[in-house]
């Protein structure tokens, strides 16, 4: 049965959940909101099928991916989308042609969780990217079920999900199935998220309708996210800051074995940074650009099928590499003591003392402005 001692060794991808055939795993949530498996000994048989389609730990098999810089020919859809809408391309195809299509969505007000979409409307709820662990919930059986139903599937997510999908769905199966991966920088805490969406709305005294993790109205290179009211947008960087800081961080993602050019998906999606020295013919309006790359014949194909709806151009992937294309994420030092100080004071103490809330941050913010002056 699966047991986890080390949590750096679990992603939380639910594979095991999904796998057990007696519903005897569960997904627990530490302080973080980080899930990790639980194990109802009454149930368990200890038929070690959770051991089995545990995947992560296991590096995917070397590939050399073909890489594309890529922009929606549709500005609208550009600007729908936190790049360069390669993400919207491949999915209308897959729409198109009576396929589903699976990805991270905000639900229940603002808590992100993987979703199904027909069409779409639903798909929509999926585009822009989403600082957080997503909650998998039965997404798995889903997938499962809609391939057995003779459905065409594109699972959109993180590699270690993708990879844990393409282990928990049999052999048989894959033909109908399009995993889209990521270049994830690691998975920020859902609890520290949905407490720095309550903390936003009441300073503001009112609940949020949109939230914008990474808003292009700053620009796309910027970090800046922003809340929605009635019309009213209120910006901050108090979230991304903690993220890019890998403060709040899962643990597995500091040994995350998919930071590679070899990927475990079809396709991967990323930010392109680097078109103005190696794409001249993009430009550079700081709007968005992707980077795809095509792992796998499938992907290619994929990608040839949606390539009419995208300015795109062959690269050398050694002149588009980001640093989780070639190490995992390195976790803060003080990691650990901000789960911990997190769980016991909450959300504005660690602001005051890990983030920039605190008197230290607006006092380094004072004298690098003065430096610079």
């Amino acid at each position: 049965m699966v047991r986890i001692e080390d949590k750096s060794k679990c992603c939380g991808c639910s594979a095991c959940q999904a796998v057990c055939p007696h519903d005897a795993i569960s997904m627990k949530s530490d302080p973080l909101g980080f899930r990790y498996p639980a194990v109802d000994m009454a149930r368990c048989t200890d038929c070690g099928l959770c051991e089995r389609v545990c995947v992560f730990g296991q590096p995917p098999a070397r590939t050399s991916p073909e890489a594309y810089a890529v922009r929606h020919i549709d500005q609208s859809e550009v600007l729908s989308s936190t790049s360069g809408s390669a993400f919207s391309a491949v999915t209308d195809h897959i729409l198109m042609a009576g396929g589903v299509v699976y990805g991270a969505a905000f639900e229940d007000h603002f808590h992100v969780a993987h979703i199904r979409a027909e069409d779409r409307q639903a798909r929509d709820r999926q585009r822009r990217s989403k600082y957080v662990q997503s909650d998998m919930k039965d997404i798995f059986r889903q997938v499962r079920s809609d391939l057995r139903n003779g459905r065409t599937v594109l699972f959109s997510g993180t590699p270690c999900q993708t990879a844990a999908l393409k282990a928990f769905i049999s052999e048989k199966l894959h033909d109908k199935l399009y995993l889209t991966d990521i270049v994830c920088h690691g998975v920020p805490s859902p609890a520290v998220w949905e407490s720095y969406v309550s903390w936003q709305e009441k300073k503001e005294g009112a609940e949020a309708d949109e939230v914008i993790f990474r808003d292009k109205d700053f620009g796309w290179r910027s970090s800046v996210e922003s809340f929605v009211y009635a019309g009213r947008k209120v910006s901050s960087r108090s979230y991304s800051y903690l993220y890019y800081r890998n403060i709040m961080t899962r643990e597995s993602c500091g040994v995350c074995p998919y930071a590679d050019v070899s990927r475990p998906s079809d396709i991967t999606i990323a930010d392109y940074w680097r078109k103005d020295k190696t794409c001249p013919d993009f430009a550079d309006d700081n709007r968005g650009c992707s980077l795809l790359l095509c792992n796998s014949n499938k992907g290619k194909e994929l990608f040839d099928a949606v390539s009419d709806a995208l300015h795109h151009e062959k690269v050398v992937l050694d002149e588009c590499m980001q640093p989780n294309m070639e190490h995992p994420t390195k976790l803060h030092p003080a990691r650990d003591a901000f789960a911990r100080d997190f769980a016991e004071f909450g959300l504005e103490h660690v602001l005051r003392k890990y983030g920039d809330q605190g008197f230290r941050y607006k006092a380094e913010s004072f004298f690098k402005g003065m430096y610079r002056a």
